[in-house]
């Protein structure tokens, strides 16, 4: 009887995580690697996350940011932490590149000077 519980409860998690992982890429849910050099800016729709994977950037709007991970709001010239997530909370300008920068983005974004 346990056994067979076990088999049950495998496959139906099994197909939840395949539900899941299908939804969240039907709705654009994957992060998308953006390069910048020194001096470019990304603007970001308000929702949209930012995860610093190498390089130096700072915040460039005051509040726009929310450091997820560090639990706290960044104030412009901050400077953002490798690996931590951040969420834009008002569209705008929201990160400047002082050097080579690759993020990850959710959401809408552009590059620009």
């Amino acid at each position: 009887l346990q056994s067979k519980f076990d088999a049950q409860l495998k496959t139906s998690q099994e197909e939840l995580q395949a539900s899941f992982v299908g939804a969240v890429s039907e709705n654009g849910g994957g992060f998308t690697s953006v390069t910048m050099t020194s001096g470019q800016s990304l603007t970001c729709s308000a929702g949209s996350e930012i995860l610093l994977v190498s390089g130096s950037a700072q915040a460039i709007n005051p509040g726009t940011l929310s450091d997820v991970t560090g639990g706290s709001s960044m104030d412009a010239g901050a400077d953002l932490q490798a690996n931590h997530l951040y969420i834009v909370s008002s569209a705008g300008l929201a990160v400047t590149a002082a050097d080579d920068v690759t993020v990850m983005v959710r959401g809408t974004a552009t590059v620009g000077k």
